[in-house]
């Protein structure tokens, strides 16, 4: 965990991003800040302890910001919440399927119908 967020800090995330974070991510977020799950970091408003480095501004920006630099129109409004091989795993926002843009492939792969069955399913193999 990275400690809890404010309201502030998720609403400035927001502000940036240009849309309100899905509500089961948002509620993470202000609960955990950001996690690492397993092997899997998610992304928040800061890094927790054994996250990657520090890039001096909300993780879930720096990384959303950079991944949408290089994603197909369609997919300009992704909320970037972890990153998975190089690619980003994420949502849209108006859309709570988590998935992963593949750029080898060039194309969307669904991993679960919502954040909180995303981390369920991490949640679940970390144990396994």
């Amino acid at each position: 965990m990275a400690g809890v967020a404010s309201e502030a800090e998720v609403a400035a995330v927001e502000s940036v991003l240009g849309a309100r974070l899905p509500d089961d991510y948002r509620e993470f977020v202000l609960r955990y800040g950001g996690a690492v799950v397993g092997r899997e970091e998610i992304l928040g408003v800061r890094r927790p302890p054994l996250g990657g480095p520090d890039l001096g501004s909300p993780p879930v920006v720096a990384y959303t910001l950079h991944m949408r630099g290089h994603l197909p129109a369609e997919y300009g409004a992704m909320i970037v919440v972890a990153v998975e091989n190089g690619n980003p795993v994420g949502m849209l926002p108006d859309e709570p399927a988590v998935f992963v843009h593949d750029h080898d492939f060039g194309g969307r792969h669904d991993v679960a119908p919502s954040f909180e069955q995303y981390l369920t399913d991490l949640l679940t193999a970390a144990r396994g």
